[in-house]
Parts: structure tokens; C-alpha cells; sequence
């Protein structure tokens, strides 16, 4: 036999002992849940589309990193379903799509390991669901024996269960596609305040100075059970807010919902409060020179505004959205003139101070309103100091004369 015939023998012979060690290798899948729901997600940091979703999941052994993989189909719709498993739920695989009722049949999910495959059916979402509604006015209180948090719950929404999901900034989860989910648990629908254990999944600790994203859930069950599983979800709300552990003062602070920026720009943070008033609260969202502060249609104005004490120099500028510009120190409470302001801008912290854009509990503000009502204005970072226009024109002006100087003194 020619040299590149036994070449060639040699070749076919290795890839069929590969092929057989990889069929011995496989293993049948079993499909543990499977789920199918509508859900209305707020905007967030770790990746979640927000908006009204229809979400397809299944738990399946061997999971993902064990060589399974997943479609789902509908009609001739065919999308993939791939592995997100996390340390808190390890053999989970899910997809969404935009919520469209032409979709709101049973799907089809196939799962192969191998030469194995395995197919099930996801539920049906029932007709003539409206969205779930989010948990509101997130509060977040930190002492170093704890971190907590309480909320408040929509009234016209009819909840079953509430879970917690915490997502940590610094890991990839099990799959090394997204942020890693380190916490989860399901508690009764009345709950409106919760502390974090010491201890998360697999022993994990809550790291102080690390971004966390604390996602609230609000489920409705086809059974109306607490404890139910997965394949009972009809419909929830996914409300996500962000803070950095171990950085909130024990008095508390709203956290916000954050809206990524757009192609670099810094993120803008959206409050939820249901009720204020002339009462402080505290509010806090992102290193940072400043923050912009705006209420939201039909608030009432602000009436008061603390700012936070031994930032930098402690001195801070403070502009107010029709030009007015005033010096305050942080630490004490300064009083708007009556009828209160829609908006200001609190510039001169120091870039030495160190404040993160994202860090949604860097700069802890007390405001008060001139009157009861919701918030649900917004807080953004000011990335670089703010030069005025005319100032960038002299300034240009300033470098166009020195370079005519220059150029005599050369001739």
C-alpha cells in the first residue's frame, strides 16, 4: 500500500475511535422542569433585555457544561436555547423573545448530548394577561453585621410569591456568557424587607466594595403556591437595581434602576419611590466630578438637598437648571427658595475622591420635596468638569494668539 493511502487509512481510522469515544462519553438527558411565562423586566446592567418577554426554561442533566445543548420550536420557529447555568441554579438553560401572543402556545424543547436526544413541552401562557407590575421604593440599609433591604409592593398586583436573585459584577457564571447569579430564594407574597445571609451559594461571601445587581421577582403561580416550581410561573416582574456592598450608610438610601448610557455615556439612575414628602431621604446611584438631579413628570420639586460629608474637599458647587449657582458644604441641609427646583446639578468633586460612574451608592444625597407624591425622577454622573461655551471659545482663542507670538518671534 502507497505511503498517502496508509496516511489516509490511518486518519479514517483515528476518527471513527474519536467518534466512538465521544458516543461513549454520552449520556441521556433528563429534563427536570421546564417553564414558559410572560415577564416584564426593568433595565438593568447584566444583560437582560428589558421590556414585556416571553421566557422558554428547562433545567436538564447533564447540563451545559457536560456537553447538552437546546432548541426550541414553534410552528417553523426554531431558536436556540442556550446553557445559563449559575452558581444558584447550575442546570439551567433559557431564552426570551418580545412578548407576542402568536406565540403563546406549548413549545417544543430538544436536548442533545451525543447521539442522545430528549424531547419535552414547555406550558402554554394564558391568554389576556396583563404585565406584572414592579416592587417599588428599594430601600438598602448596610451595618457591617448586615445588609438589608425593604420595598414596598404595587397594590393592584396579585402576587403569590416574591424571589430574590443577586447577580455579583466580579464573576461569569457556570456558563462564562454573563454575570454570575450567587443568591436565590422564594419567599411569601407579603414580604417587603429582607437580609442577605453571610453566606451565599457554595459558600460564597458577600464581598464589601464589590457591584451587585438585586433582582426582585414578583410571581404569579397557576397554583397560586408559594413554593411552587418553575413550570407553574405564568407571569412576573423583574426589578433590578444595583449597589456596591458595604458602602450605604446604616440610615439607608433608594436605590435606583440603572439604564446603561449609550456608547460610553455615563448611566443614568431612575427611582422608584412611591411616597415622599418633606421628610429627607436618601438617594444614590455612581470616578465622578458630578451628578445631575431631575424629577419626574408630575413629581413635586425639590425642596431641600443634603449632600454627603467628607467627599474630597467637602465643598461642592451646586447649579440650578435655570443658571443660578451657589457654594454649599456637605453635610448641611440647604433649603430651595419656595416653591422648590425641578432640577440642579451638584459639581466640584474632586477626581482624587475617587467616584465610580456605576456605583449606584457612591454619593449618598438627602432631598426633600415641597410637597407628597411619588418619585420617580433621575440621577446621572457627571463624567468631566463642564466648561461653557464661551470659555472653550477664549480658551481657543487664548492658544490662536499664542501661536501667532510664537511665529513673530521666529521670523
Amino acid at each position: 500500500m502507497s505511503q498517502p493511502a496508509c496516511t489516509a487509512l490511518r486518519a479514517a481510522f483515528a476518527l471513527s475511535v474519536l467518534c466512538l469515544a465521544l458516543e461513549a462519553g454520552a449520556a441521556p438527558v433528563t429534563v427536570t422542569t421546564t417553564g414558559h411565562w410572560l415577564e416584564n423586566r426593568s433595565t438593568n446592567t447584566i444583560g437582560r433585555g428589558p421590556g414585556l418577554r416571553q421566557i422558554l426554561y428547562a433545567e436538564a442533566i447533564p447540563n451545559g457544561l457536560n456537553g447538552t445543548t437546546a432548541t426550541a420550536a414553534q410552528g417553523g420557529l426554531v431558536i436556540a436555547m442556550p446553557y445559563t447555568g449559575t452558581t444558584a441554579v447550575p442546570n439551567e438553560f433559557s431564552a426570551s423573545v418580545a412578548a407576542n401572543p402568536a406565540l403563546y402556545g406549548a413549545w417544543q424543547l430538544t436536548f442533545a448530548n451525543g447521539a442522545n436526544t430528549t424531547n419535552v413541552f414547555t406550558p402554554a401562557i394564558a391568554s389576556g394577561l396583563a404585565p406584572m407590575p414592579f416592587a417599588q421604593s428599594v430601600l438598602m440599609t448596610s451595618t457591617p453585621a448586615a445588609t438589608s433591604f425593604s420595598w414596598s409592593l404595587p397594590p393592584s398586583a396579585a402576587v403569590d410569591a416574591v424571589r430574590f436573585n443577586l447577580w455579583d459584577h466580579g464573576r461569569l457564571n457556570l456558563a462564562g456568557t454573563n454575570v454570575d447569579n450567587v443568591f436565590n430564594r422564594t419567599v411569601a407574597p407579603t414580604t417587603t424587607s429582607f437580609t442577605l445571609p453571610a453566606t451565599l451559594a457554595n459558600g460564597l461571601p458577600l464581598q464589601a466594595g464589590n457591584l451587585y445587581t438585586l433582582e426582585i421577582n414578583l410571581l404569579d403561580f397557576a397554583s397560586n403556591a408559594i413554593n411552587a416550581p418553575q413550570s407553574d410561573i405564568r407571569n412576573r416582574s423583574r426589578l433590578f437595581v444595583d449597589f456596591v456592598a458595604g458602602s450605604t450608610p446604616a440610615a439607608g438610601a433608594y436605590l435606583p434602576i440603572v439604564e446603561p448610557g449609550a456608547n460610553g455615556a455615563p448611566p443614568v439612575f431612575r427611582f422608584d419611590i412611591g411616597s415622599v414628602g418633606s421628610n429627607l431621604i436618601y438617594i444614590d446611584p455612581p470616578v465622578a466630578v458630578g451628578y445631575r438631579y431631575a424629577k419626574g413628570a408630575g413629581n413635586p420639586n425639590f425642596a431641600s438637598l443634603l449632600l454627603p460629608s467628607g467627599i474630597g474637599d467637602n465643598l461642592f458647587r451646586v447649579v440650578l437648571d435655570g443658571g443660578e449657582e451657589f457654594s454649599l458644604a456637605g453635610g448641611s441641609e440647604f433649603r430651595f427658595a419656595a416653591g422648590g427646583v425641578a432640577g440642579f446639578t451638584v459639581l466640584g468633586i474632586e477626581e482624587s475622591a475617587g467616584l465610580a460612574p456605576n456605583d449606584p451608592t457612591a454619593f449618598v444625597t438627602g432631598v426633600s420635596f415641597t410637597g407628597p407624591g411619588a418619585f420617580t425622577g433621575t440621577m446621572q454622573a457627571v463624567l468631566v468638569p463642564e466648561a461653557p461655551a464661551w470659555a472653550l471659545w477664549l480658551g481657543g482663542l487664548g492658544v490662536i494668539a499664542g501661536l501667532v507670538r510664537r511665529r513673530a518671534r521666529q521670523r
